[in-house]
């Protein structure tokens, strides 16, 4: 009912929508789409700067009505757009009933979004125009083209509707281009977590709770874990235990190795709470139902633990093809320290000049 006046409002509409058809924690089965591109301009805003590139963006209009009906358009955050498409069952959930276009937008540096192909992440010359500000102006520009292209898409309401990152780009979109989009549907986004406003350690936090109550010992041991592999790596003997007992594809060989080991399981642990959902669900690795929770009836076990155990070394190995190095650009511009920057060796090549806030919460990974 919530969802069903939620848009009743953004759309302005009058008139009864049957229940939706909902698929739990998965997208269209075949997402159905046709892929796109518009030239944009690499620079929205200065002058030195006219070269353009090839955004990608993909379109499903099967269920649209023409003559204004609605478009749902998704603020593409940090990775490959057809990943997200394929990931938001919400969208799909509603199109035919409400009789929308469904528009996922591809975020400038990522996917085949690449302003300067393979030199794009080269150096800070050319990733000078990874920014918020440049990826709002390019869903602008796709809206407006849009508008004027698609028969009968010239006064069709448009919600921007994103998740995470991309939910704080749903949110400013509608906040700095509101001629452009009638409403947003921002979820889980921390529009707030900016060194001044939020606690630095706000987010680290819900992540340790999150293993607090999958059962007793459980944050406390994956803290302690943190000094464990401290003292394994200060010899040749742990660094080469740590190698097998990972399966790594190469061997630790230094203490800088061992802490780009700690990197990748405080990303796990990290983004095993952020998907702990109450469903099976294929968001970074396929999970079951609840992968950290209690098994109902044990107290104190976990489910799925050794399951989670298996999937660690795909899970770390999904991580890094996905979120690319600039994950830590991205992050600072939250106002958030990179995750793992306190752990100095493992903080990427190409960073910020300062951290604008560090988690105190956690000493040395999560727990």
């Amino acid at each position: 009912m919530l969802r069903f006046l939620l848009f009743l409002l953004l759309l302005g509409g009058p008139g009864a929508l049957p229940a939706p058809r909902r698929r739990r924690g998965a997208a269209s089965p075949t997402a159905p789409y046709r892929t796109r591109y518009l030239r944009q301009q690499i620079d929205h805003f200065g002058f030195d700067e006219n070269l353009t590139f090839q955004q990608r963006y993909l379109v499903a209009d099967q269920h649209w009505k023409k003559d204004n009906g609605p478009i749902l358009f998704y603020t593409g955050n940090e990775g490959d757009i057809t990943w997200f498409c394929n990931n938001t069952g919400f969208m799909w959930d509603v199109a035919e009933e409400l009789n929308a276009m469904l528009v996922f937008a591809e975020h400038r540096y990522y996917g085949e979004s690449l302003p300067f192909g393979n030199e794009s992440f080269s150096d800070s010359k050319h990733l000078n125009y990874l920014t918020s500000e440049q990826a709002l102006a390019d869903f602008a520009v796709l809206v407006e083209y849009l508008k004027m292209t698609v028969a009968g898409a010239r006064y069709s309401p448009v919600i921007a509707i994103g998740g995470s990152y991309g939910g704080m780009l749903a949110a400013w979109f509608r906040m700095k281009y509101p001629h452009a989009v009638v409403g947003a549907l921002a979820a889980s986004a921390p529009i707030w977590q900016f060194g001044d406003l939020v606690p630095c350690g706000t987010y680290f936090s819900i992540v340790t709770n999150d293993f607090k109550k999958s059962g007793t010992g459980c944050s406390e041991s994956i803290r302690n874990s943190w000094n464990a592999i401290n003292h394994l790596s200060s010899t040749d003997a742990g660094l080469q235990w740590l190698s097998s007992t990972f399966h790594l594809c190469s061997p630790l060989k230094n203490l800088q190795d061992a802490a780009m080991l700690k990197n990748w399981l405080s990303e796990t642990w990290i983004n095993l709470a952020m998907v702990n959902y109450p469903y099976k669900a294929d968001f970074l690795q396929p999970l079951p139902a609840w992968p950290i929770q209690p098994s109902p009836g044990k107290q104190g076990s976990i489910t799925h633990s050794s399951y989670v155990g298996r999937q660690m070394p795909s899970l770390r190995t999904s991580l890094p093809s996905f979120f690319p190095q600039l994950y830590v650009l991205s992050m600072t511009s939250y106002g958030m320290e990179y995750p793992f920057g306190q752990l100095g060796s493992a903080v990427p090549a190409v960073s910020p000049p300062k951290f604008l806030c560090t988690p105190s919460l956690l000493a040395g990974g999560v727990g």
